[in-house]
């Protein structure tokens, strides 16, 4: 293979990588807390990421019950904030 083939496939390679994870993190769905999580004394050390929404603040948690147990955090995707 010449430099210009595998070039031009890094660059495919990197668009479809960019496009995979804008339809992964922007189609994902807003979970918002129940008043139980709210409440909750304890959360398991279990580390499930996501990205807690403070306004316009986002924050990466161990889990939605650390998510929930912050009385700022308005909702919450699966996954760890990446933008």
């Amino acid at each position: 293979m010449n430099k210009r083939r595998i070039t031009i496939l890094i660059i495919i390679f990197v668009i479809l990588m960019a496009l995979i994870f804008a339809v992964n993190y922007f189609s994902s769905e807003q979970i918002y807390c129940f008043p139980e999580q709210r409440n909750s004394n304890f959360c398991f050390e279990i580390y499930h990421p996501v990205c807690g929404f403070e306004g316009d603040i986002r924050k990466t948690y161990e889990n939605s019950c650390f998510a929930c147990s912050n009385p700022e955090v308005e909702y919450y995707k699966e996954g760890e904030c990446l933008i």
